[in-house]
């Protein structure tokens, strides 16, 4: 929707964080929250075309987790979903 930036974090943090982005295009600094991945090395993640959920692969616990966007603040709220697959690198929504 152009108000959040997401990123993954590998490593020892394996989380998404989120930031907002100011009405200059800029990233408010001070708003960046961190969002537990639910595994190890988020290799990956997408969000779906209706901009309803976040999806993320993590590598190296050969898991996808599904998250649930808050339309009102971008925060990510883990959904009950999730896939066991070996090793997900990629995302690709349709």
């Amino acid at each position: 929707n152009g108000k959040y930036l997401y990123a993954s974090n590998r490593g020892y943090e394996n989380t998404i964080s989120k930031f907002k982005i100011g009405s200059d295009g800029k990233l408010i600094a001070k708003s960046m929250m961190n969002f537990d991945c639910g595994g190890q090395s988020p290799r990956n993640f997408t969000i779906t075309s209706d901009g309803k959920y976040l999806i993320v692969a993590n590598q190296n616990t050969d898991n996808i987790i599904f998250f649930n966007i808050n339309p009102f603040n971008g925060d990510l709220i883990k959904t009950n979903w999730t896939l066991s697959v070996s090793m997900p690198v990629c995302l690709i929504t349709w």
